[in-house]
């Protein structure tokens, strides 16, 4: 009688939701929507992959972001400042990214 609940996923209901009012709305409007989720949804996966592909990268960058917010709140020449930062935080990254990409070339040598 007392059967355990499960949790759904918002993905889940979201769908439900889509499916169940799908009489009211145009089958338009219904593809368009479910083509948009598809697209998001490898949009999304992209990106995580690139984030753990380039880990190093990200975090360069999410540090530069916050030197930059910090540098933003001087008068005057913050924004240039934390222009800058972002520049080298990128810069950064990227050289510590092929560093790594030349690490592994020569050590399979």
């Amino acid at each position: 009688m007392n059967r355990k609940r499960t949790k759904t996923s918002p993905r889940a209901r979201a769908i439900r939701a889509i499916r169940a009012r799908a009489k009211e709305i145009p089958r338009l409007a219904r593809d368009a929507v479910l083509r948009l989720h598809a697209h998001a949804r490898r949009a999304i996966r992209r990106a995580i992959r690139f984030a753990v592909r380039h880990s190093r990268l990200i975090e360069c960058l999410a540090l530069g972001a916050v030197v930059a917010h910090l540098l933003a709140q001087i008068p005057y020449v913050g924004a240039f400042l934390a222009a800058m930062a972002l520049a080298a935080a990128a810069s950064v990254g990227l050289l510590v990214e092929l560093l790594r990409e030349i690490e592994s070339v020569f050590k399979n040598d």
